[in-house]
């Protein structure tokens, strides 16, 4: 995936920058937005095991 980007990218930026600069910046910024939507909506943290206290619980102040 990592190779697709780094070979693919720099051409796809000058068709792109060959047709206008907003035409760049809204494609870059839709792609990035999208991502953003993905990762918001499909990265979801660990649940708390049962046996694990809050941080503050495992502190002795």
């Amino acid at each position: 995936m990592r190779f697709l980007g780094v070979a693919l990218g720099p051409p796809v930026f000058a068709i792109l920058q060959g047709f206008s600069h907003k035409t760049l910046f809204l494609t870059v910024t839709s792609i990035s937005v999208g991502a953003a939507l993905l990762a918001l909506f499909f990265i979801k943290p660990p649940k708390p095991r049962e046996d694990q206290n809050g941080l503050f619980e495992k502190l002795d102040w």
